[in-house]
């Protein structure tokens, strides 16, 4: 089981889904943790660099309910086998 779930998505010529975004607050993190995107890609190009405020971004972002219920810490991901919703 790889933990960035994308390449496996990929290698089965399936797409990806992903979100560029700036906005690196904490209450964004939080809905960007409960989404189906496969992955976000964070812009520290175009906004202010801090490394305290990115880092309390990612934490924000650790969806622990959801590595409790898995049981693992693989991402979820948007795709599901045939007759299944993504979770």
């Amino acid at each position: 089981m790889r933990l960035n779930r994308s390449i496996e998505t990929l290698s089965k010529g399936e797409p990806v889904f992903s979100l560029f975004s700036g906005d690196i607050s904490l209450a964004n993190a939080r809905a960007l943790a409960r989404s189906n995107l496969d992955h976000v890609l964070i812009d520290m190009e175009h906004t202010a660099f801090n490394m305290e405020t990115l880092l309390q971004f990612l934490l924000g972002m650790t969806d622990v309910q959801r590595i409790a219920e898995q049981g693992h810490t693989q991402m979820r991901t948007t795709r599901a086998s045939a007759g299944q919703r993504p979770q």
